[in-house]
């Protein structure tokens, strides 16, 4: 018999086994889509073989920003200083700007599009999204890129078709939001897909060891996109650097450069009624992206006294 057959007899009756192969499958097919992006991300094949003493000097840069919530003007590099002024925003996807009905748990509302490969998903998009990623494409002052668990193909696959349903709604039906300098507002939809930085897709981030998780899931790791060339010639680091992230226990160790909103699940969905969430972080963000513009200003002491409260995210699961 063959190894191979050998494996999957082994993996058919025995699940640890099945979960332990799939585990080093999925971390090498991470490993393989780092090292790709690493390569593919660099704007000429110089940037693409940055040394390791480089590589450990930002990821150093990025945890003295962030060990105790607060980075020195003074600690920060040339380039990240004349930077700093513009601000990297981190956003998920399923259950902030849209949910994901994987179980249809959504009871009465008419899905606002489909989309999916092998099985396909009814999804609902939250008020305020379309508003949300305009915010973010067309301010000057920021860049958004897409943060995410899930593989790339399928988290384009899912933008393409948030896109389409922009274009379906129209701009007409945006609310009219601030995007820029004061009195600066906008009703134009910006592409998902394309309007941001890049996709930060599943190789971003690293393995949950919590006790109780699976192998397949994961918590956000801001090191592995500060070594990306793009981001890093950009001057982003944890000094001006955003995570939005709904989850708790996926923010880790980057609680002082994170937002944590409300969740928009199939509970919000069922229960009715407003659901504002989008707007205020949006008009909070504006005031945060304006305190960034001060000399010396960074990401975690600006979060930290801004009045949103989700700006004080929890640590718990």
């Amino acid at each position: 018999m063959s190894s191979t057959k050998s494996d999957a007899s082994a993996a058919a009756t025995n699940p640890n086994h099945a979960s332990a192969a799939a585990a080093a499958t999925d971390d090498a097919e991470l490993l393989a889509r780092r090292i790709e992006l690493l390569a593919v991300s660099a704007p000429a094949a110089a940037a693409a073989a940055t040394t390791t003493a480089e590589q450990q000097q930002g990821a150093a840069e990025a945890d003295a920003a962030t060990d105790d919530g607060s980075a020195e003007a003074e600690d920060l590099p040339a380039d990240a200083e004349a930077a700093v002024r513009k601000t990297l925003v981190l956003i998920d996807f399923n259950e902030f700007l849209v949910f994901r009905d994987k179980k249809r748990a959504v009871r009465a509302a008419k899905a606002d599009f489909r989309a999916g490969r092998a099985t396909t998903f009814n999804f609902y998009v939250r008020p305020g999204a379309m508003e949300f990623v305009a915010q973010l494409a067309q301010d000057p002052r920021c860049e958004f890129a897409v943060y995410t668990s899930m593989k790339r193909a399928n988290m384009l696959e899912f933008a393409h078709a948030f896109d389409e349903f922009q274009a379906e709604r129209g701009s007409a039906a945006m609310r009219p939001v601030p995007c820029g300098a004061t009195g600066v507002t906008t009703t134009t939809a910006s592409s998902l897909a394309r309007g941001g930085l890049a996709i930060f897709d599943r190789p971003f981030n690293a393995p949950d060891r919590s006790p109780g998780k699976d192998a397949w899931d994961t918590v956000r790791d801001l090191g592995l996109i500060f070594d990306v060339p793009a981001v890093r010639d950009r001057g982003y680091s944890a000094a001006n650097t955003v995570l939005i992230e709904a989850e708790s226990h996926k923010i880790g160790r980057w609680a002082a450069n994170s937002v944590q909103p409300a969740a928009f699940t199939a509970e919000t969905i069922n229960k009715g009624g407003s659901d504002d969430e989008l707007f205020r972080l949006g008009e909070s963000l504006q005031a945060a992206f304006t305190a960034m513009q001060a000399p010396g200003a960074c990401i975690p002491r600006v979060l930290a006294a801004t009045a949103y409260p989700a700006f004080a995210p929890t640590t718990t699961a």
